[in-house]
């Protein structure tokens, strides 16, 4: 159980995956420039996904968090989970494998 938000949980299977999702909405956010000052107090809301799944080499948990603008719930938590936030952390990391392979990628405002 969470204290932010003790009662936004779900529980569901993901594949072979067993996954329990929770979340927070509403979770104000400070930051202040040191140059400019306090920046806008946007809210933001985040939400938690703990898998744990048993294969060969045993059993295994991995954690995700997400943080949106929009707010999660129980019925919209499992889908934006799977269809948004896997997917972009699977672009993520093909990013990553490019840059890391030799490919020498650089942004197209890069300076170097």
């Amino acid at each position: 159980m969470h204290k932010l938000e003790p009662h936004s949980t779900v529980a569901a299977p993901w594949g072979n995956r067993s996954q329990k999702i929770w979340w927070a909405n509403g979770v104000p956010y400070e930051w202040q420039d040191p140059k400019t000052g306090p920046w806008p107090k946007p809210v933001l809301h985040f939400v938690q996904c703990v898998e744990t799944w048993t294969d060969a080499d045993g059993d295994h948990q991995s954690t995700w968090t997400w943080g949106s603008e929009k707010p999660f719930t129980r019925g919209n938590g499992l889908e934006r989970c799977h269809r948004m936030a896997r997917h972009r952390r699977d672009i993520e990391e093909h990013i990553l494998v490019e840059k890391h392979l030799g490919y020498t990628y650089q942004p197209l405002d890069s300076r170097e």
